[in-house]
This record gives C-alpha cells, sequence and structure tokens, in this order.
C-alpha cells in the first residue's frame, strides 16, 4: 500500500469555499485506479494565521500513483490553482505502507 499525503495551506478567507471544493476533489481522485480511500485531516491549532489540512490518500500499488502523477497530475493541480490562486499551497510526500497496527480488542 502507497500512501499519497498533500498538506495543504490554506488562507482563512476562503478556508468554507475552499474545504467544499477540497470533498469534491477527493471524490475525483478517488476514481483513478488504484486510489483506494482518502484521510481528511485539520491541524487542532495552528501557529499562524493560516488553516492547515492533510490529505492522505491510500493508493493500491506504486504503478498506479505513478500512472496518476504522468497522466492526471498537472490537470488536477491546475484545478486548485485556476480557483484558488496563491491562497492555497501544498507540499506531497509518499510513504510505503509496511504495517498497520490495531489496538488488541480480545483481552
Amino acid at each position: 500500500m502507497i500512501i499519497y499525503e498533500v498538506n495543504l495551506t490554506v488562507d482563512p478567507e476562503i478556508f468554507s469555499d475552499y474545504y467544499t471544493w477540497l470533498i469534491d476533489h477527493i471524490q475525483k481522485m478517488l476514481k483513478f485506479s488504484g486510489f483506494t480511500r482518502a484521510e481528511v485531516a485539520t491541524e487542532k491549532k495552528s501557529v499562524d494565521e493560516a488553516k492547515h489540512l492533510t490529505v492522505r490518500y491510500f493508493v493500491s500499488s506504486e504503478n498506479h500513483l505513478e500512472d496518476y502523477f504522468q497522466n492526471h497530475a498537472n490537470y488536477m493541480r491546475q484545478a486548485t490553482i485556476d480557483r484558488f490562486g496563491d491562497k492555497v499551497s501544498a507540499t506531497r510526500r509518499v510513504f510505503h505502507s509496511h504495517s498497520m497496527i490495531h489496538e488488541d480488542v480480545s483481552e
């Protein structure tokens, strides 16, 4: 499993509009081959005025993520720029998931 993480910094003036748009954007992302689910987290308390979000996409293989980067990433990223300009910035990271650990509820 691959985790594709997008860390977002959003101007607070547009946050509500952006968040509504983001949920739709995530639904579009989940239609790409290999994208199985996504998780959105907001930073509890920011050190600055901006709003900070993290979106984690769970992708079934590195080949699926590479296909996304090669064929879809540019126009999906451009959609954000076209709508929100410099009021949103993003950094991205890719992780290989090695294990999932859950609380043992059998005790």
